[in-house]
């Protein structure tokens, strides 16, 4: 209980401080942008990203406390201990990332979901493989510190450990739900709250849960497993790049069929399929080594 008592203290304080703060964001940003030229782009921000923003801001903020409260104390507790095969994890996960997305990508193609699309100008790539690139390494840290350093790691030590893959793994997939809102006619104290409500609305949605819902939970259980697995989150960051990378490129240089498949690839059942047999893999697959148990007790040195 613990656990989720501080979980629960962690999204209250990231959701209720980003919808109360963003309002007063907006306002200074205005105001800046009416007196310094320098401040015109951030003036125009439309008010449900910055939400987001600081969404992300309070998310990050809290980041440190949440872990510290969860019993992890330093990067060997999170699995980021020095590593002398650092770049063996990276690149294993990589490759487990690139096959997963492969796979579904080729069934995807090979039943007409899907097909090619090259009309992309050489802007227009360079930009798409620089942002991927950003986005699979920072969202893959950053969510593979969280959900499986941090959420997955702190349960497994109260919890049992197969109640701990599900529940961390559910946790990790319900995030991806949330609905772009629309912005309100007029920004006020609330407005936060409102646009917050907005997002939360995908989560009613039984079509785009499921089997997407389905899909994300293994892929977090297979996450989770390849860190319990290999005993360090490099691997699982790797595998989380790259499934990022890779499935951003796929999509940018494919076309679905309106009417017919979803843009997406969680959403079929043939992704769900292929997820659950490597989860499968995983759960029979003798461990390499095992992960390092740390009791709460005060800090210590980080050394492996």
């Amino acid at each position: 209980m613990r656990h989720i008592t501080a979980l629960a203290i962690y999204l209250v304080a990231v959701f209720g401080g980003a919808a109360l703060i963003a309002p007063i964001t907006f306002g200074l940003l205005q105001e800046a942008g009416a007196q310094w030229p320098l401040f015109e782009k951030f003036a125009q921000t439309p008010f449900h990203r910055v939400v987001n923003r600081c969404l992300l801001l309070f998310a990050l903020a809290g980041l440190f406390p949440l872990l510290r409260s969860l019993g992890i104390r330093n990067r060997v507790d999170l699995g980021l201990r020095r590593e002398p095969e650092l770049m063996k994890q990276l690149g294993g996960g990589l490759l487990l990332g690139f096959g997963l997305i492969a796979t579904t990508a080729a069934i995807s193609m090979a039943t007409g979901a899907r097909h090619w699309n090259f009309h992309h100008s050489s802007a227009e790539v360079f930009k798409h493989l620089k942002n991927a690139l950003v986005a699979g390494a920072f969202v893959a840290t950053i969510e593979e510190v969280l959900f499986r350093g941090g959420i997955f790691n702190a349960m497994r030590r109260g919890w049992h450990r197969m109640g701990a893959l599900v529940v961390s793994s559910a946790i990790y997939a319900l995030v991806h739900f949330f609905e772009k809102p629309q912005n309100p006619l007029f920004v006020q104290w609330d407005s936060g709250f409102y646009i917050l409500a907005q997002m939360c609305r995908g989560f009613g949605d039984i079509n785009a849960l499921f089997p997407a819902f389905f899909t994300l939970s293994v892929l977090g259980m297979i996450l989770a497993l390849a860190y319990e697995r290999s005993g360090s989150l490099y691997f699982s960051i790797g595998a989380h790049a790259s499934l990022v990378f890779f499935l951003k490129t796929f999509t940018f240089f494919t076309s679905g069929h309106p009417g017919q498949f979803s843009d997406k690839i969680v959403d079929q059942w043939w992704a769900f399929g292929v997820m659950l047999a490597v989860c499968f893999y995983f759960l029979l697959r003798p461990r390499e080594r095992q992960m390092m148990e740390v009791p709460y007790v005060a800090d210590r040195p980080c050394s492996s």
